[in-house]
């Protein structure tokens, strides 16, 4: 481990060293990472990469993407590899989606328009409306 662990997490890394990464993956997480890293491990790929949630030391869940690798010492699999923080991507994508949602399933019109005057979108109530009147 390095600073970043202590970075992302608020987690020490001395003071994390040995205990059970289980602790630190978001219940819902657990069943895939592991099944990826038994993939790593049991030679069935070369590397993997994933997003996963880790437990911040406030009591939060932050977003990870992980890249892992095989690693073999004295014959007992492992895997070695980086993290990096992904929460701001993921709260910006989550935020997108609900923004999305909102526009589509809007009761009112709501269309888009180029500069050029181009229609570039239209929500079903628009799209409805526009059929209503023969556009």
């Amino acid at each position: 481990m390095n600073p970043a662990w202590t970075e992302i997490t608020g987690f020490k890394t001395k003071d994390t060293l040995g205990a059970p990464v289980a602790d630190y993956l978001h219940p819902e997480d657990r069943e895939r990472h592991w099944d990826l890293f038994h993939q790593l491990i049991g030679r069935k790929c070369s590397a993997c990469k994933h997003e996963m949630r880790l437990l911040a030391k406030d009591g939060s869940f932050r977003w990870v993407e992980v890249y892992a690798q095989p690693l073999y010492q004295d014959k007992a699999p492992g895997a070695s590899g980086t993290i990096r923080d992904i929460t701001d991507r993921k709260q910006a994508e989550a935020e997108i989606q609900k923004l999305a949602a909102f526009v589509r399933l809007n009761p009112e019109p709501v269309v888009e328009l180029a500069a050029d005057g181009t229609l570039t979108y239209l929500n079903p109530a628009a799209r409805a409306m526009a059929e209503t009147v023969g556009l």
